[in-house]
């Protein structure tokens, strides 16, 4: 039987925006937006174990509807780093 959670995720994989550099280089890449990076907003309820969005503007996937195994070589770990590239964006 196909939950609502299943066809909730079924429509975020089809609306999802896939990019040729969405996995990084596999020297650097790091397991994706969902292991950690900060910049990595996640959706509410249960589809956020799995979705969010990126709000890091040095990213490819700013903006974007996001999966978690998805991610870039721009992630950040560092809340200071975060709170700079946000105030940075901001002021210009």
């Amino acid at each position: 039987m196909i939950t609502q959670y299943d066809k909730n995720f079924l429509l975020l994989e089809n609306a999802l925006i896939k990019k040729p550099q969405d996995y990084g280089n596999e020297e650097t890449f790091d397991g994706g937006c969902g292991c950690g990076c900060l910049a990595f907003i996640r959706l509410k309820g249960r589809l956020g174990d799995d979705w969010g969005v990126c709000v890091n503007p040095n990213s490819h996937r700013c903006g974007l509807l996001t999966f978690e195994h998805q991610g870039c070589e721009q992630a950040v770990y560092d809340k200071l780093e975060l709170d700079m590239i946000l105030s940075q964006a901001v002021t210009g």
